[in-house]
């Protein structure tokens, strides 16, 4: 149930974020557990690694001076595991700091490993695909927000519902349309580093893909984004595995920026979403997956096939 990241954060305790995540989770969870809940009993390692993290928080706290923000964060998480585990619970293999050792040498502290794509340019043909996509992308994020209710702002509201960025593609900031951009262009070099080979097919359907599309508009008043929609193509199943392993890349690249950041002395907070791919939800995933699986859609849409 928790034992993936459990075998991550035995490693990284002094993170504050790790350390509220963790209270809660043996606040909700405390019966699974001891006797057990509606998900189940805990597992022998579940147990195990619930007390190195007890044990290596401990003393963490015990080998540096007092700092009352750590220890306020820290004495709530060892009283929410104190009570999660049975009081006659013990270690199975020897001793907590040996347990605690065999683990940071087997896991170690996580660190992202996106593919290397330092040395790979995209082609003129690759680089057309990469604006037309951004300005697709654009409009179907801008399409979904106006059918909600949506619309445009000078500044961003989401009691009001209001976007400054619910305008043209072309209207958009410089650094808006390389956001969008990047986001393509990172996927396509991925693939690029992977050694897959992008191969118009069908000429017929690439132009007719461009003649199909519709200017969303010119100005703010008149703007009215009717993307291509892409929803009932299907892909498949090597190419939904491909953008499965396409999500988890960006996810990398994303993380390694942030823990980059932080190791380098930023100042802003580590969010909830710093851990590998498996450890997130299907909600935190989506992002990452619908433009994964948007990309490798709109490829095929235009003619295109994606292979190595």
């Amino acid at each position: 149930m928790f034992e993936n990241i459990l075998q991550k954060c035995s490693t990284t305790i002094e993170i504050f974020l790790t350390v509220i995540i963790i209270t809660l989770h043996y606040e909700r969870c405390n019966k699974y557990y001891g006797t057990g809940n509606s998900y189940g009993v805990a597992s022998e390692t579940e147990k195990r690694l619930s007390m190195l993290l007890f044990y290596a928080i401990f003393d963490s706290l015990g080998s540096q001076p007092y700092d009352p923000e750590l220890f306020g964060k820290a004495l709530p998480c060892l009283m929410a595991i104190g009570s999660a585990i049975s009081p006659d619970y013990t270690l199975t293999s020897g001793s907590e700091k040996a347990e605690l050792a065999k683990v940071q040498e087997d896991e170690g502290a996580w660190i992202p490993k996106p593919i290397d794509d330092s040395k790979i340019g995209l082609n003129n043909e690759l680089n057309t695909m990469v604006t037309k996509f951004a300005e697709h992308f654009h409009d179907s994020w801008a399409a979904r927000k106006l059918e909600k209710g949506w619309s445009h702002g000078e500044l961003y509201s989401r009691a009001k519902l209001l976007h400054p960025r619910l305008v043209p593609f072309n209207m958009l900031k410089d650094y808006e349309k390389g956001f969008y951009k990047e986001r393509c262009a990172e996927c396509l070099r991925a693939l690029v580093a992977w050694n897959y080979t992008f191969e118009l097919l069908d000429p017929d359907a690439n132009d007719k893909a461009n003649q199909d599309r519709i200017n969303s508009g010119t100005s703010i008043n008149d703007f009215n984004p009717k993307p291509v929609d892409l929803t009932s193509m299907t892909l498949e199943k090597e190419m939904t595995n491909l953008s499965e392993k396409i999500a988890e890349n960006s996810h990398q690249i994303w993380a390694k920026k942030i823990y980059n950041d932080l190791q380098n002395g930023g100042n802003g907070n580590m969010p909830l979403t710093l851990v590998p791919w498996d450890l997130l939800t299907d909600f935190e995933r989506r992002k990452d997956r619908f433009r994964a699986a948007e990309i490798l859609k709109f490829f095929q849409y235009h003619g295109y096939r994606v292979y190595r």
